[in-house]
């Protein structure tokens, strides 16, 4: 399974791409549902529900064209997420190691823990 930690994530974000994809940004998609986005977030993430992912439907809303970031709470729905997009053709598709709590730890203390 490729992942990809916070910190990485927060130096490709920061790169505009980074060691993620040098040629092209990073799309961050959140599978989580809207009350857990609420409580905390990485900002400029696109919302698409695991269930979108899983039936098909949410396949649309994630670029096939470059990098993707998927994350959850921890990381076992983002894995499920990058499994679907995998064997749907992704070329760079990857989950956040620990989710957003990992997300919240290393790189932006100041949102909530849930």
């Amino acid at each position: 399974m490729p992942t990809v930690t916070a910190t990485e994530l927060a130096a490709a974000l920061a790169a505009d791409g980074g060691d993620l994809r040098s040629t092209a940004p990073v799309t961050l998609v959140d599978v989580r549902g809207p009350d857990e986005r609420a409580i905390a977030s990485i900002p400029g993430a696109v919302a698409v529900h695991l269930d979108q992912l899983r039936s098909g439907e949410g396949l649309s809303q994630v670029p096939f064209d470059h990098a993707v970031v998927v994350h959850c709470k921890s990381g076992a729905r983002s894995a499920e997420a990058v499994r679907i997009l995998l064997d749907a053709g992704h070329p760079d598709v990857r989950s956040l190691d620990g989710g957003v709590l990992a997300w919240v730890r290393d790189v932006d203390p100041s949102q909530p823990v849930y």
